[in-house]
């Protein structure tokens, strides 16, 4: 693994998961909680072909107008007017399937990592930050959705 990326899982969990593995804790998040849907934010921007295609700068989960990530629960809105940006659905697949190869790795299509060794080690950090906090995640989707998660 990359020095850069042992580095990152060093971090506090909230400082990892807003550095560069905010995939990693969304996929976790969304595994504890199966209804929630990935999403990822960005930027517009034009490819060769001049279609638009989206540059994701946020992964995290959704549902019924809010986002849940490391930082906690806000409406999906804010973020994306503070940034200007777009909102998309994606999968799993798309966040961990390899689109690239940088110095520190492999990379998805938006330049997160997915280095083997750094995204299981993430992962693991990213179960037990989730499993410390479940009772207040899944408090706070009720109240704020007056139904069950």
């Amino acid at each position: 693994m990359h020095a850069h990326l042992q580095a990152k899982l060093r971090l506090a969990p909230t400082e990892l998961f807003t550095r560069g593995a905010c995939h990693i804790y969304a996929r976790a998040l969304k595994r504890r909680f199966p209804n929630l849907q990935l999403r990822r934010a960005g930027s517009q921007i034009r490819d060769g072909v001049g279609t638009q295609s989206a540059e994701g700068q946020h992964v995290y989960c959704y549902t019924d107008g809010v986002l849940l990530d490391v930082s906690g629960i806000i409406p999906e809105e804010n973020l994306l007017k503070e940034h200007q940006w777009a909102a998309w659905d994606c999968t799993e697949d798309d966040l961990f399937t390899v689109y690239q190869e940088s110095d520190k790795g492999p990379l998805n299509r938006w330049r997160q990592y997915l280095d083997e060794e750094f995204v299981a080690r993430a992962t693991s950090v990213a179960d037990c930050y989730i499993s410390s906090r479940t009772e207040e995640i899944h408090s706070a989707l009720s109240n704020m959705k007056g139904r069950k998660v």
